[in-house]
């Protein structure tokens, strides 16, 4: 690739960077609710705990889950925001 040519200043350049930085966000948020999805529905072994109890436990794995992907799009906007504004 011939990176002469390329203008790094210009609106498209910074855009393109800014899309790229969110879309590595954007996918890296769906690999963890992926990857993650069999242990967010697992506890235990059934009849082992009551239902309320398992229903706990997986608000409290969900809500986990939800919190790391809240702090990947926060890193992914902030990266993309630092990337447009330099």
């Amino acid at each position: 690739m011939i990176t002469l040519s390329v203008d790094t200043t210009s609106q498209s350049y910074a855009v393109g960077q800014v899309t790229g930085a969110l879309l590595v966000g954007v996918v890296a948020i769906v690999l963890v609710w992926q990857l993650t999805g069999s242990w967010r529905k697992a506890v235990a072994a059934p009849g082992t705990l009551e239902p309320a109890e398992k229903a706990r436990v997986q608000a409290k794995r969900r809500m986990l889950i939800i919190g790391v992907m809240v702090l990947i799009g926060v890193g992914s906007t902030v990266r993309a925001a630092s990337m447009y504004y330099a």
